[in-house]
């Protein structure tokens, strides 16, 4: 029997090794996919008077991550009280702790009516009408934010920990 729960535990340690090693992939591929924008801004604020060290380097990612937080904290301020619990949960489940640097409002949108096979000529028949075109509605920022808070609070650990991170970035639900 012992070996049994030994085994039964293993088996939940090398799954979450697993996970672990996978969202690792999924988050350098998205970065190796994304490089274009990170290097096209790295490009643009390169100033020769400053020199071209790692240390410029650095403080140029740290300032453009700096300004990326707080247009983060103003797109969530937005969003904000405009989704529910569950409509976070049904986002959630969707993007699978997916990492996106650019799933647009649209893309949250049709990738609902695709899973939940809505056609998207009828959607004002839908029981998520009110939800899709919220999603249809948000701004390039607010999207953003909305993705940024679905992974963070995705991989925050449990998905019972998922709302209060989500709540903890400063977003509430309806």
């Amino acid at each position: 029997m012992k070996l049994n729960k030994k085994s039964s535990a293993q088996s939940a340690a090398d799954a979450i090794e697993h996970s672990s090693y996978w969202g690792l992939f999924q988050l350098k591929e998205s970065l190796r996919q994304r490089s274009v924008y990170w290097q096209s801004y790295l490009g643009a604020h390169h100033f020769a008077s400053l020199g071209a060290g790692e240390d410029v380097k650095q403080s140029q990612t740290q300032h453009a991550l700096a300004r990326l937080e707080w247009m983060l904290d103003e797109a969530r301020e937005q969003i904000s009280g405009l989704f529910s619990r569950e409509e976070f949960a049904l986002l959630a489940h969707h993007v699978q702790g997916e990492f996106n640097a650019t799933r647009s409002g649209y893309d949250y949108a049709a990738g609902i009516c695709t899973e939940l096979q809505i056609d998207f000529e009828h959607l004002e028949e839908s029981e998520h009408a009110s939800l899709l075109k919220r999603l249809l509605a948000l701004t390039a920022s607010q999207s953003a934010a909305l993705s940024d808070a679905i992974e963070v609070g995705w991989h925050s650990g449990p998905f019972g920990q998922f709302f209060d991170t989500v709540e903890e970035l400063g977003i509430s639900f309806k």
